[in-house]
């Protein structure tokens, strides 16, 4: 609830601080000139609020430790991913033509 009353106050604080802003620089003919002190601390207090309400309206946060600390595993369970695994390949077949036809030029196929 107080999350929720800081985060409006800050968006009135800062229309009212940019309206200000906007009325001042109307009033003055030098564009280079910084607004009044009122306005600049009305917006470092908005700030103020808006963090505030960013920060309180958070969840409380989980532990970082989970089940899987008391049960240890090795890798091969933790990372076993079936749909994965090669079962067949060429590898066999590919050497066993390798070998074969190097027998029969009498060369090396590299």
């Amino acid at each position: 609830m107080a999350s929720k009353a800081a985060h409006y106050a800050s968006v009135v604080l800062l229309v009212h601080a940019g309206l200000s802003t906007v009325h001042f620089k109307t009033l003055v003919d030098d564009a280079s000139l910084v607004p009044p002190p009122d306005v600049v601390v009305e917006v470092v207090v908005a700030f103020l609020l808006a963090t505030y309400a960013a920060v309180s309206a958070v969840p409380a946060l989980k532990p970082v430790r989970c089940g899987q600390d008391v049960t240890p595993e090795t890798q091969d369970t933790a990372f076993h991913a079936p749909d994965f695994e090669v079962v067949h390949h060429r590898g066999k077949s590919l050497a066993a033509r390798r070998r074969a036809l190097a027998a029969g030029k009498g060369g090396d196929l590299d």
